[in-house]
């Protein structure tokens, strides 16, 4: 909403989006599970076991990059599948671990140097 030219337009979309009702049906079909402490009330995490799961997962699970910091650098490796392009080098390329390694070194390197 900060460079918007209709700040409250778009803070009523995101009302509008977040709105119980409407995620409780969009909940029903997707495999999300709750962001918000308002939609643990609905039917849909009753229906099936693994339901369970999700709500347990948003109740008590650790943010992406936990313990790290979740910044753009953490960002920008995960999107670049950088850990599991190294696992993906040994098993898969037959890359000795200590070759792999340095690759995901240096990737990590260049992608945090442009952060610091």
């Amino acid at each position: 909403m900060k460079y918007t030219k209709v700040p409250d337009l778009a803070k009523q979309f995101l009302w509008d989006s977040m709105e119980p009702g409407k995620m409780d049906r969009e909940h029903s079909v997707s495999q999300w599970g709750p962001v918000l402490k308002a939609y643990l009330g609905f039917d849909v995490w009753k229906k099936k076991p693994f339901m369970k799961g999700l709500i347990d997962l948003s109740v008590r699970g650790e943010p992406q990059g936990w313990p790290d910091v979740f910044n753009d650098a953490w960002r920008e490796q995960f999107t670049n599948t950088t850990i599991s392009r190294m696992l993906q080098r040994i098993v898969v390329d037959s890359w000795s671990r200590d070759k792999a390694f340095v690759e995901t070194l240096d990737v990590l390197n260049r992608i945090y140097s442009k952060y610091a």
